[in-house]
């Protein structure tokens, strides 16, 4: 069965209990949910990767600004390759920072149903974290604004930067909402179960997991580049 990433993300924010009760149960290979959620990862990476570019030059013209600099323009703005690369990381990096916090969240799933399969979860939490990629946007237009808003003081820029906050907070509820609903119904677990899994107990054990792996890769990287030389040992 075939899914196109358009008429799927309608059907999961419009019609989320037919979705859920009768298309997904015919996604019956990994190709599909996995498909999906890199194009919101790439969706989401591209506002991320953007919106460093913005902050790296604003944060350049204040850093000038504080030092009483005039009449010299100096702008710190990544190159295009430098963009494109950030690009690529974030897209790797969130597939798999993704990918992983399902992992943990299934492995709750699975204390509440011994029989819950980890490819439903997957699906489940990609296809019903649908409305919180697509707030991104709101996501970094919020931050923006708000920078701007405290550097200005304008008004309507405050007034701006609360509505896109309120698009992007209504979009995340809905997108907890979604997957809460349709670990229920697909995985057979309470509600209260399906926010321990997800938002509770999962959240800590994965943000946990995610310092620690953090702490490998950086030690390893410190041994590597200690055994050839780069740093004093």
């Amino acid at each position: 069965m075939r899914l196109p990433f358009l008429p799927t993300a309608k059907d999961v924010l419009v019609k989320p209990e037919s979705f859920f009760k009768e298309e997904l149960r015919r996604i019956n290979q990994w190709q599909q949910p996995v498909t999906y959620l890199l194009f919101m990862v790439i969706i989401g990476a591209f506002f991320m990767s953007n919106q460093a570019k913005l902050f790296l030059k604003e944060l350049t013209y204040g850093i000038v600004e504080s030092l009483g600099i005039e009449n010299v323009f100096v702008s710190y703005t990544p190159s295009t390759l430098g963009i494109a690369f950030l690009f690529l990381l974030l897209v790797v990096v969130l597939l798999l920072a993704t990918s992983f916090k399902y992992w943990v969240a299934h492995w709750y799933v699975k204390l509440w149903n011994k029989k819950a399969k980890f490819q439903n979860t997957y699906a489940v939490l990609t296809y019903g974290g649908t409305p919180g990629w697509l707030a991104m946007p709101f996501s970094a237009l919020f931050l923006y604004l708000l920078y701007k808003a405290i550097t200005t003081g304008s008004s309507v820029t405050w007034l701006l930067s609360f509505l896109s906050f309120a698009v992007w907070a209504g979009l995340e509820g809905y997108s907890i909402y979604l997957r809460i609903y349709a670990l229920v119904r697909i995985q057979k677990i309470t509600k209260l179960q399906a926010v321990l899994s997800v938002y509770v107990l999962g959240l800590l054990t994965y943000l946990v997991g995610l310092v620690i792996i953090e702490f490998v890769v950086v030690t390893i990287v410190l041994l590597l580049l200690m055994a050839i030389g780069v740093v004093p040992a």
